[in-house]
């Protein structure tokens, strides 16, 4: 996007394109890349499950206590994300917390202000990688690309037999968002992706399911009144009751 519109029109093979970036911009960090990569050897990151924009974000301010994150005045609220100003605003934030996180514990040991050329030195293995797709991991601006191994990839189906209009319409949406490979099949969804779409799907559809389970037990128990009378029903409930509170 930004090459196209503050540039000049995209190159006409992949390879042009790399070498026209690297000729433009030098260097280019990609904060999901990083915070990807670094999560798995980072015992500050270990525990991060999403790497989008806000909720990386939000994960690296909670890190303030463990690594003494600098403080940098900031005016952050949800109503601005993806205003492309702002956007840029944060990530320049994610960006020097990724690399004070990184910096930490080396330059702690030695009891040695961190500066930014510390914070440039830690990230500069992962300097032109770029995450685009699910189909490959990366986009090696100065290199191969390395693909994604089909084990890396996983599919969920989710069913819409059961679900209202509304309903139907609110997960539809959930799906379009998740940049996942999204087919269409009868009665649900079919989605292509890895683990961490997947969970971030299933976690924004969770409230639903819920929802959709309690409108099953309510019918169930509205069949059941029907049948067996009150008195039953207010037994049955008072059982079920019981047993969840000794479980």
């Amino acid at each position: 996007y930004l090459y196209e519109k503050f540039l000049e029109p995209l190159p006409k093979t992949l390879n042009e394109y790399k070498t026209k970036m690297i000729s433009k911009f030098d260097s280019i960090y990609d904060t999901k890349y990083i915070a990807k990569e670094e999560k798995n050897i980072n015992k500050y990151l270990a525990d991060l499950k999403y790497t989008s924009l806000k909720e990386l974000f939000d994960f690296l301010k909670q890190k303030q206590n463990d690594v003494d994150l600098p403080n940098i005045s900031s005016l952050i609220s949800s109503e601005n994300y993806h205003n492309a100003g702002y956007d840029s605003y944060v990530s320049a934030q994610i960006f020097i917390y990724l690399c004070h996180i990184i910096s930490y514990d080396i330059m702690k040991s030695i009891d040695k202000k961190i500066y930014f050329n510390h914070y440039m030195s830690s990230v500069k293995k992962h300097a032109n990688k770029l995450c685009i797709s699910i189909n490959s991991k990366l986009m090696n601006l100065e290199g191969k690309e390395k693909e994604v191994h089909q084990s890396q990839l996983n599919q969920k189906r989710f069913e819409l037999s059961r679900c209202s209009l509304q309903e139907k319409i609110a997960i539809k949406h959930i799906l379009y968002d998740c940049k996942s490979k999204v087919e269409k099949q009868k009665n649900g969804y079919m989605i292509t992706g890895d683990c961490e779409s997947l969970k971030r799907i299933e976690d924004k559809i969770k409230p639903l399911n819920a929802k959709l389970d309690e409108n099953d037990m309510l019918e169930k128990v509205t069949r059941t009144a029907l049948v067996l009378g009150p008195i039953t029903v207010i037994g049955l409930i008072a059982s079920n009751l019981i047993k969840n509170y000794w479980k």
